[in-house]
């Protein structure tokens, strides 16, 4: 009985039960490269991997968007439901992320007019220039720098305006 099969890219027409063997174990072989090659991707994504002597860094070193004002710590305009929902994420992310506990945050209202979808945008261009990995975006984006820090950027709705929004930035190890 003749078995056709793909063995990188190369098709061959086989007539052995010792052919089938073989085939079977170079397909156990290339899904076993899969699987690990997919687990490091994962790792460097994450910032378990990336360089180990990235330089450490402090939230002043942040570049901060354009015009923004910084509010007093602890300061926000943004409805309770906003400080609410930051404060879940933040401690979701370090149950997932295993920090250590190292915290910092600056909240800045933002210039009248500016749109959620433009800051999000600078960030990610400026960050990413300064070697920044963005590693999740959603409600708002973690950004890792392989130092093991955790950049998180918030933009809240104001809860004076709906032209006015708030930017928080946490700082996380």
């Amino acid at each position: 009985m003749a078995t056709l099969y793909c063995s990188i890219g190369i098709l061959r027409a086989v007539d052995t039960r010792g052919a089938m063997d073989r085939i079977e174990r170079e397909m156990q072989s290339l899904l076993e490269l899969c699987a690990r090659v997919g687990a490091l991707g994962l790792w460097l994504a994450f910032g378990f991997g990336g360089c180990a002597n990235a330089p450490r860094v402090t939230l002043d070193q942040i570049p901060v968007y354009p015009g923004s004002l910084p509010l007093a710590s602890g300061e926000y305009a943004a409805s309770a439901s906003s400080v609410n929902f930051i404060a879940e994420q933040e401690a979701a992310l370090a149950r997932n992320f295993k920090w250590k506990g190292a915290h910092a945050e600056l909240v800045f209202r933002l210039p009248t007019g500016n749109k959620p979808e433009g800051i999000r945008s600078w960030y990610f261009e400026k960050l990413t220039a300064l070697g920044w990995r963005s590693v999740y975006s959603a409600a708002y984006t973690v950004y890792t720098n392989g130092a093991g820090q955790y950049l998180i950027v918030y933009i809240l709705a104001s809860g004076t305006t709906e032209q006015e929004y708030e930017l928080a930035l946490t700082l996380n190890e």
